[in-house]
């Protein structure tokens, strides 16, 4: 009976089935002599047991409002099942709610000190940390990656170092008593450019970025311009804010060399995820800098004016790239950011645009 299933019950038949061609993994597929028949080998056999594994695992919920993770088509087969049915889909998601509200402990909740520097804290919303990612694929463009380094460059600070006493380069005037003996008098001097304020760049991840297309347009346009800060300052830092479950989740989706993702989803609360990256920075006498990535206007939460007031107080700059937005967000977005914000039409504009927004402040 359903009422006496137990949580292992529903784990078992999935893992009994991905165990049943462990064998032939181990065994039959590894015995082929290329590459591309063992590829073809596995794509075939998971191939074989993907329609019976989706339908155990279809409905096991991670985020109940997903509408990825739970589909229209299978909310109206629910309604049509019978009463085991129904007792089944209760019981994994009283497991689900106790595993969320496990994960939820682990959060960073910056709700209490949104509230604490905004006017308007009546209107602030649930804003907390994430650590839930996934991988993601590095997805540069190479040309825009070079036309972007070369317009952080002509704000980085210049730094000239020089390594003497070698064997051949230039001569080194101060070395010249060397001559006579080991003969390394010369030098070999090397620019490297730095940006010395702290950078973050925040990414807007929620629902009118979910478009296949515009996501991916996306992905490479932030990956790239944090590839590029990334060149210039080895501490900048990425995020992504999106919402689930009524919250606004700030993750950080670069770390150790790798990228991350969070799927796109929900709400724009882009006055809480300003503030809550605002938080993330430590005090220095450096002025932190805040890239913010955006689509639209916030439509959710406390707005962006208290944000923006709240960076001019702690000396942060606030720069806003507006991607693709229509005629409505883009009077919105000018009105809220004034001369911190620039849009992007097509990617090919993105480095002429965004020398022109770092030129619209000072930036040491």
């Amino acid at each position: 009976m359903v009422g006496k299933t137990t949580a292992g019950q529903f784990y078992a038949k999935p893992m009994e089935l991905l165990n049943s061609i462990v064998e032939e993994l181990m065994t039959a597929c590894a015995e082929l002599p290329s590459v591309t028949e063992r590829c073809e080998y596995r794509l075939n056999l998971y191939a074989s047991i993907f329609n019976e594994l989706l339908e155990m695992i279809k409905f096991w919920p991670t985020d109940r409002k997903d509408p990825f993770l739970l589909s229209a088509d299978f909310n109206e087969d629910m309604e049509k099942e019978d009463e085991e049915k129904d007792g089944v889909k209760a019981t994994l998601l009283s497991y689900a709610e106790e595993i969320e509200n496990k994960l939820e402990r682990k959060h960073v909740d910056f709700t209490e000190q949104v509230k604490s520097v905004v006017a308007n804290f009546g209107g602030v919303v649930r804003v907390e940390g994430n650590d839930i990612v996934m991988p993601a694929n590095k997805n540069i463009d190479n040309a825009l990656f070079y036309k972007l380094k070369t317009v952080l460059q002509l704000v980085a600070q210049r730094n000239i170092a020089y390594n003497r006493g070698l064997p051949s380069g230039k001569i080194d005037r101060t070395r010249l008593y060397r001559a006579p003996t080991s003969g390394a008098i010369f030098n070999f001097k090397k620019t490297h450019y730095q940006l010395h304020n702290d950078i973050v760049l925040l990414v807007d991840c929620t629902g009118s970025m979910a478009e296949p297309n515009k996501w991916a347009k996306t992905e490479v346009i932030y990956q790239t311009l944090f590839m590029a800060l990334l060149a210039y300052n080895r501490n900048a830092r990425i995020f992504a804010y999106n919402e689930r479950n009524d919250t606004c989740r700030i993750t950080e989706i670069y770390k150790n060399g790798q990228f991350y993702s969070v799927m796109p989803h929900g709400r724009t609360a882009s006055g809480e995820a300003i503030i809550a990256t605002a938080l993330n920075l430590k005090q220095s006498s450096r002025k932190p800098f805040i890239i913010h990535v955006t689509d639209g206007a916030a439509n959710w939460g406390c707005g962006v004016s208290d944000a923006i007031r709240y960076c001019k107080a702690r000396n942060i700059r606030l720069l806003t790239i507006g991607l693709e937005c229509d005629p409505m967000n883009k009077t919105a977005l000018a009105e809220e950011h004034g001369e911190m914000i620039q849009f992007v039409n097509d990617v090919d504009q993105l480095p002429t645009v965004f020398k022109h927004l770092l030129s619209s402040t000072r930036y040491h």
